[in-house]
């Protein structure tokens, strides 16, 4: 395996959580520090 596929796989892994709000282009902002806070049209 390549070290670019290892990267893409392992950082896929640990985004799933956050997944939806990655995809979502309405949200313009997102904040992990234990809790998880993000920014979508304009509001937190």
């Amino acid at each position: 395996m390549l070290p670019k596929e290892i990267y893409q796989k392992t950082t896929g892994y640990f985004l799933e959580p956050i997944r939806t709000l990655l995809d979502d282009p309405a949200v313009s902002e997102i904040l992990v520090n234990g809790p998880i806070y993000f920014e979508k049209a304009g509001k937190l």
